[in-house]
């Protein structure tokens, strides 16, 4: 009877120690496929931002560019989310991009580009459509060359340049009393400068009036120039192109009038 009772014991004792193993077995299975799937759920994201030390953030998780601007971001979980990258000074384009992740990443690309350079390009644009030039020669000096809303006057060689002008089309016409010029007109656009624009003058035939007005010290007008009578009443009005004129006589305290028509002689 006591045989038989030691023999149940012992079969007990090693029923229960096989039930023990295989129990620790299936826990350690299941706490080793645990720690190998974590594993398995962190990914990478890289890619390239053209320029170095860039701050690159996926989530959580953050990486440097190197020299190359390549960026590699590690251990970054299984998930949805949105590659940032910064740089004190630069802009990127895109901004951001986000990905869904579910395994490794690559090629998520970024253009860099400096701020600093941004507003040069801008300053330079504005500066540039309001600094084109329209120049050329007229031939002789004084003669007044408009240009759009813009005026100057030739030098003493003929020579003109209107500056500070925004890329466009402009009409250049000169002028100048008893000259005809050919081209009377000309039409250029700028954008870049307009140079050799030159026209050719041509004198016109003038004539003086003249005539007595019968007293010293009276004011003679005539084609907006305006002449004083001498010691004898005389007056001579020059270079007047050909055309009508009317003749205006003044001075205080004194009435003109013309002897006859046709007649430069005043009383």
């Amino acid at each position: 009877m006591l045989r038989k009772l030691i023999a149940v014991l012992f079969f007990v004792r090693v029923s229960l120690s096989r039930s023990l193993i295989r129990l620790a077995s299936q826990i350690l299975f299941l706490v080793t496929g645990l720690l190998i799937s974590s594993a398995v759920m962190a990914f990478s994201v890289s890619g390239n931002v053209e320029i170095a030390d860039v701050v690159v953030t996926v989530g959580g998780v953050s990486a440097n560019s190197d020299a190359s601007g390549n960026y590699v971001v590690n251990n970054v979980p299984a998930g949805n989310y949105t590659i940032i990258p910064s740089k004190a000074g630069y802009i990127f384009n895109p901004d951001k991009i986000i990905v869904d992740i579910t395994g490794d990443i690559t090629n998520q690309n970024f253009k860099a580009v400096n701020i600093a350079t941004i507003v040069q390009i801008i300053t330079s644009t504005l500066l540039l459509d309001n600094s084109y030039t329209i120049s050329g020669n007229v031939g002789i000096p004084d003669v007044t060359v408009t240009v759009g809303e813009e005026v100057v006057v030739s030098d003493a060689s003929g020579n003109y340049k209107v500056t500070g002008l925004s890329s466009g089309t402009y009409t250049i016409t000169p002028e100048k009393y008893a000259y005809d010029f050919s081209p009377a007109t000309k039409t250029v656009t700028v954008g870049p400068d307009s140079t050799n624009n030159n026209f050719t003058p041509t004198a016109l035939p003038t004539f003086s009036i003249s005539g007595d007005v019968g007293i010293v010290g009276a004011n003679v007008s005539a084609a907006g120039i305006t002449v004083t009578s001498d010691a004898s009443g005389n007056y001579t009005i020059p270079g007047r192109i050909a055309g009508t004129y009317t003749i205006t006589v003044t001075k205080p305290e004194y009435t003109f009038i013309s002897l006859k028509p046709c007649s430069n002689n005043w009383t």
